[in-house]
This record gives C-alpha cells, sequence and structure tokens, in this order.
C-alpha cells in the first residue's frame, strides 16, 4: 500500500490531467496512412473515477498510519419513506 504523501502526490497529477482535459489540452494527434486523428487522453469520467478511487485509498491510508482500527464517525443519513 502506498503511503499518504505518495496518494496526495497522485490526487495532485490526477486533478491537474482533469483540468488539461477539461480545457482541452489533453489531446494528442496521431497520424495513420496520411490522416491525422485527434484523441484525448482520458474521460473527465474516468479521471474523476480515478480521483474518487484515490480518495479512498488516501482515507484508508491515513487511518493505517493512525493504527487506528475504527473508520472516522460520520453523521447518519436519515431517509423517510411513504
Amino acid at each position: 500500500m502506498a503511503t499518504s504523501t505518495q496518494i496526495r502526490e497522485w490526487i495532485a497529477a490526477a486533478e491537474n490531467a482533469r483540468h488539461a482535459v477539461a480545457i482541452g489540452g489533453a489531446v494528442i494527434d496521431v497520424w495513420e496512412d496520411g490522416s491525422r486523428v485527434r484523441r484525448s487522453i482520458s474521460s473527465l469520467t474516468e479521471l474523476q473515477a480515478y480521483i474518487d478511487r484515490l480518495n479512498r485509498e488516501l482515507a484508508a491510508a491515513l487511518l493505517a498510519e493512525s493504527g487506528s482500527t475504527r473508520p472516522a464517525r460520520r453523521a447518519i443519513s436519515m431517509v423517510f419513506r411513504n
């Protein structure tokens, strides 16, 4: 498992990549048989899913580094259905 510092660096890099995709800067030109094809390196949804996964890994790493076996407390969600 990676350390929390490494995961924070990966999150920062992924957020920079997401920004580049959002502004159109993460596009590559591929030349095949005399024709040009422009492709995006990845999609925003893929990058967001990756960032979400890294955030979950960061929470697990911070929990492991703290030595605690219990997850942090959080609010209870109440839903009333008819």
